[in-house]
Protein backbone atom coordinates (compact mmCIF):
# COMPACT_ATOMS: atom_id res chain seq x y z
CA UNK A 1 0.00 0.00 0.00
CA UNK A 2 1.44 3.39 -1.00
CA UNK A 3 1.02 6.28 1.41
CA UNK A 4 0.23 9.55 -0.32
CA UNK A 5 -0.81 12.85 1.26
CA UNK A 6 -4.54 12.11 0.85
CA UNK A 7 -4.28 8.73 2.55
CA UNK A 8 -2.21 10.19 5.40
CA UNK A 9 -4.72 13.00 5.91
CA UNK A 10 -7.57 10.48 5.96
CA UNK A 11 -5.79 8.28 8.52
CA UNK A 12 -4.92 11.26 10.74
CA UNK A 13 -8.49 12.59 10.60
CA UNK A 14 -9.94 9.17 11.43
CA UNK A 15 -7.42 8.66 14.26
CA UNK A 16 -8.12 12.12 15.73
CA UNK A 17 -11.88 11.69 15.48
CA UNK A 18 -11.75 8.29 17.19
CA UNK A 19 -9.37 9.56 19.90
CA UNK A 20 -11.39 12.65 20.74
CA UNK A 21 -14.69 10.74 20.58
CA UNK A 22 -13.32 8.09 22.97
CA UNK A 23 -12.17 10.79 25.39
CA UNK A 24 -15.56 12.49 25.30
CA UNK A 25 -14.38 15.65 23.52
CA UNK A 26 -16.90 15.26 20.70
CA UNK A 27 -20.13 13.40 20.27
CA UNK A 28 -19.39 10.28 18.20
CA UNK A 29 -22.86 10.55 16.61
CA UNK A 30 -21.60 13.61 14.74
CA UNK A 31 -19.13 11.36 12.92
CA UNK A 32 -21.97 9.21 11.58
CA UNK A 33 -23.18 12.17 9.52
CA UNK A 34 -19.89 12.58 7.63
CA UNK A 35 -19.63 11.39 4.04
CA UNK A 36 -16.46 11.24 1.92
CA UNK A 37 -16.54 12.91 -1.47
CA UNK A 38 -14.06 13.60 -4.23
CA UNK A 39 -12.78 17.17 -4.38
CA UNK A 40 -10.25 16.60 -7.19
CA UNK A 41 -8.56 16.95 -9.43
CA UNK A 42 -6.06 18.75 -7.28
CA UNK A 43 -2.39 19.62 -7.51
CA UNK A 44 -0.39 18.37 -4.55
CA UNK A 45 2.64 20.35 -3.54
CA UNK A 46 4.41 17.59 -1.63
CA UNK A 47 4.13 14.18 -0.12
CA UNK A 48 4.34 12.64 3.31
CA UNK A 49 7.24 10.19 3.51
CA UNK A 50 6.69 8.80 7.01
CA UNK A 51 4.66 9.15 10.21
CA UNK A 52 5.71 8.12 13.70
CA UNK A 53 3.76 8.38 16.93
CA UNK A 54 4.91 8.17 20.52
CA UNK A 55 3.64 4.98 22.19
CA UNK A 56 1.35 5.80 25.08
CA UNK A 57 0.94 9.43 23.99
CA UNK A 58 -1.60 9.75 21.16
CA UNK A 59 -1.19 13.53 21.06
CA UNK A 60 2.48 13.48 19.98
CA UNK A 61 3.02 12.63 16.31
CA UNK A 62 5.94 13.26 13.95
CA UNK A 63 5.50 13.65 10.18
CA UNK A 64 8.34 13.68 7.63
CA UNK A 65 7.82 15.36 4.28
CA UNK A 66 9.42 13.83 1.21
CA UNK A 67 10.32 17.32 0.01
CA UNK A 68 12.23 17.97 3.22
CA UNK A 69 10.95 18.91 6.60
CA UNK A 70 10.09 17.24 9.87
CA UNK A 71 7.01 18.35 11.76
CA UNK A 72 5.71 17.56 15.26
CA UNK A 73 2.35 17.97 16.93
CA UNK A 74 1.89 17.84 20.68
CA UNK A 75 -1.88 18.32 20.59
CA UNK A 76 -3.12 15.53 18.33
CA UNK A 77 -2.69 17.43 15.06
CA UNK A 78 -4.35 20.72 15.94
CA UNK A 79 -1.06 22.61 15.56
CA UNK A 80 2.25 21.60 13.98
CA UNK A 81 5.81 22.81 14.59
CA UNK A 82 8.57 22.57 11.98
CA UNK A 83 11.65 20.88 13.47
CA UNK A 84 13.91 20.44 10.44
CA UNK A 85 13.92 23.61 8.37
CA UNK A 86 17.53 24.74 8.04
CA UNK A 87 19.36 21.47 7.45
CA UNK A 88 21.23 20.80 4.20
CA UNK A 89 19.02 18.03 2.87
CA UNK A 90 16.45 17.85 0.11
CA UNK A 91 14.32 14.98 1.34
CA UNK A 92 13.48 12.73 4.25
CA UNK A 93 12.67 9.08 3.61
CA UNK A 94 11.89 7.72 7.08
CA UNK A 95 11.82 8.76 10.74
CA UNK A 96 11.62 7.03 14.10
CA UNK A 97 11.35 8.48 17.59
CA UNK A 98 13.41 6.72 20.23
CA UNK A 99 11.09 4.59 22.36
CA UNK A 100 12.25 5.89 25.74
CA UNK A 101 12.91 9.48 24.70
CA UNK A 102 10.75 11.02 21.92
CA UNK A 103 13.09 14.02 21.81
CA UNK A 104 15.57 11.77 19.98
CA UNK A 105 14.52 11.30 16.34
Amino acid sequence: MKWNANRVALVLCFWAAQTFAAEGHIDSKLLDQLEWRSIGPAVMGGRIADIDAVPGDPTTVFVAAGSGGLFRTLDGGMTWTALFERQATLSIGAIAAQAGDPKVI
